[in-house]
């Protein structure tokens, strides 16, 4: 996929602030004080899912939006680097 592009409309702002919103919820709900990119991986298919509109030529193909959005999530790093679990772990 990496060159073409399918998508015709991407996420807005709206969609980031709810991924990031929806993202901190689950490391609360997990215990944690801090989402990672483990938190933003698992929520950001249900969260940009249907706001990612693919251009004609990618829906002929048999593309998705589904598809795209692991597309992308696939070409991001994983950034092992532990966050403190509270401040004092910080300085």
């Amino acid at each position: 996929m990496r060159g073409v592009c399918a998508v015709r409309f991407g996420a807005s702002p709206r969609a980031a602030l709810s991924l990031a919103a929806a993202s901190k919820a689950r490391a609360l709900m997990h215990g944690r004080p801090n989402a990672s990119f483990e938190d933003v991986q698992a929520l950001a298919l249900p969260v940009l899912n249907h706001r990612v509109l693919l251009d004609y030529t990618a829906r002929m193909d048999g593309k998705t939006s589904a598809g795209v959005v692991r597309a992308i999530l696939a070409e991001v790093p994983v950034q092992n680097i532990a966050t403190p679990r509270t401040l004092k772990e910080a300085a």
